[in-house]
Order: structure tokens, then C-alpha cells, then sequence
């Protein structure tokens, strides 16, 4: 992986998504307690929405590598590409 995406997923995204997943933790627990669903329903309810959670963030990866190919692939972009890699951070 290029050493800029590393670092500024590490330093920016993975932060922003570890705040997403805690509070969609904290709002899954609040609603097995408001439905009054005892342990086994909530291990079920948890692992359904965790479940299609990873499917959904596997679908938009997917989309996400579909245009990116097809950016990469475009040769106005990939010239702005060669110009762009002189500014690159190499940690």
C-alpha cells in the first residue's frame, strides 16, 4: 500500500471509523435493552447487524475498486498520476 494512504488511513480514518463502530455498538445494546430481548436474542440481533454491516462496507470496497480501475485506466488521470508522485510521503 502507498505509505501516505497507510498513513493517513492510521491517522484519520481508522480513528473517525473505530467513533462509528462504538456508537453503533452502544446504540445495538440500547436497543436490546429497550426491546427487552434476553442474552441469546441479542448475541442474534448483534451478529445479524454486524453481519450486514461487513456486507455493506464489502459492497461500497468493491464499488470503490471498480472506479478506481476505471480512473487509473483514463489517461488524462493516469498522467496526473506521474505528476502527482513527486509529492508522495514516505514514512
Amino acid at each position: 500500500m502507498n505509505s501516505t494512504y497507510g498513513w493517513l488511513y492510521q491517522k484519520y480514518a481508522y480513528p473517525l471509523l473505530e467513533k462509528q463502530r462504538e456508537k453503533a455498538r452502544e446504540e445495538m445494546k440500547a436497543l436490546c435493552r429497550e426491546c427487552g430481548l434476553d442474552p441469546e436474542q441479542q448475541l442474534t440481533f448483534t451478529d445479524q447487524m454486524e453481519y450486514s454491516s461487513f456486507r455493506a462496507g464489502a459492497a461500497a470496497f468493491s464499488i470503490g475498486i471498480y472506479f478506481g480501475i476505471q480512473f487509473v485506466s483514463n489517461p488524462f488521470f493516469s498522467k496526473l498520476k506521474e505528476t502527482m508522485e513527486r509529492y508522495q510521503i514516505d514514512l
